[in-house]
């Protein structure tokens, strides 16, 4: 297979995922039972033996509760990409035990090589737009990069409640905490990417975490406030989730808002926007870069003409190049 067939595939693989996730689709799951289970003494790990390249033997970490094979890893062949073999994993966030899905390539695992991992925050909200085994799993195949990426907390079979960017952001923080016991990542290449509120997401946590290298934003949410003013429709969600309207809870909105605290961002980030998105608008994306400008601070920005909530084909390259 050429390296021009081998691309195309890379590339329509992985913006079918970021479509699917971005919050054009929704997907139930049966919930899972809880697991209440005594967990190992210490989450400090000795010198790398054969199981620190089993995914299943973390589970004697301390917030690691439960971590299960879902295939065999032997997927993507055909299409020229990378296999990945992917876990579902329970872990504990806070009070919480919440869902996400890791899936690594099989040749980090076979050949005991650290490689690098994405963090990858989902849209949506509650049950709308929770993750598929089959998108994360397509997403680790596409790139040749580990991909973890949590349902956050209520979602999946967890427990809690989603606060849209609350206590939820904890979820998120907690997978890069379990990254830096794996032994496959390679802590020098370890990248946050979030489409819509998971963009949301990822600007709130590259502003608590030194340990992200560097972020990737789609279509992101960078104002709630403008986005209360412009939705209608997602008023009523986020009165809920948060607790109420901008103006009886101003400080729960500019701290889910990154145009107050730009600033405050520890790494570079690369935003995607389109002009015409009518789920998060321009004017937040444009609105964020004038922060970061002013700031100071390293940051790309791609702009398209047409309406596009989520990644072009086009973007593939783009990100990988960023991270690189």
């Amino acid at each position: 297979m050429n390296m021009n067939r081998i691309r195309k595939w890379f590339v329509c693989g992985l913006v079918l995922v970021i479509f699917v996730l971005s919050g054009c689709g929704r997907e139930e799951s049966p919930d899972l039972p809880l697991v209440d289970v005594e967990k190992g003494s210490t989450n400090e790990m000795a010198a790398h033996t054969e199981d620190d390249w089993n995914p299943e033997s973390y589970e004697s970490l301390e917030d690691m509760i439960q971590v299960t094979e879902m295939d065999d890893g032997n997927a993507g062949t055909s299409s020229g990409q990378m296999p990945a073999v992917t876990y579902r994993v329970r872990y504990q966030s806070g009070e919480c035990q919440v869902m996400a899905y890791l899936s690594i390539p099989k040749k980090c695992l076979e050949e005991k090589q650290p490689y690098p991992c994405i963090i990858y925050n989902r849209g949506g909200n509650r049950d709308y737009m929770m993750l598929k085994m089959e998108d994360i799993k397509n997403m680790a195949e596409s790139s040749g990069k580990i991909v973890f990426a949590s349902q956050y907390r209520g979602v999946g079979g967890g427990t809690g409640k989603d606060e849209f960017g609350g206590a939820d952001l904890q979820d998120v923080l907690k997978l890069v905490d379990l990254c830096q016991e794996f032994a496959f990542v390679d802590q020098e290449e370890l990248y946050m990417m979030g489409v819509s509120r998971g963009g949301m997401m990822t600007y709130m946590a590259m502003r608590e975490d030194a340990r992200i290298k560097k972020g990737v934003v789609i279509s992101g949410d960078a104002d709630l406030f403008m986005e209360y003013e412009e939705r209608e429709d997602m008023r009523e969600v986020l009165e809920e989730l948060i607790g109420g309207t901008p103006k009886e809870f101003p400080e729960e909105y500019e701290k889910r808002s990154a145009t107050y605290w730009a600033d405050e961002i520890s790494c570079p980030v690369l935003i995607i926007h389109s002009r015409q998105d009518e789920k998060v608008s321009f004017e937040q994306a444009e609105k964020m870069v004038q922060c970061l400008e002013d700031a100071k601070k390293e940051y790309q920005f791609v702009t398209y003409e047409d309406d596009t909530h989520g990644m072009h084909p086009e973007d593939f390259e783009k990100i990988m190049e960023w991270m690189q």
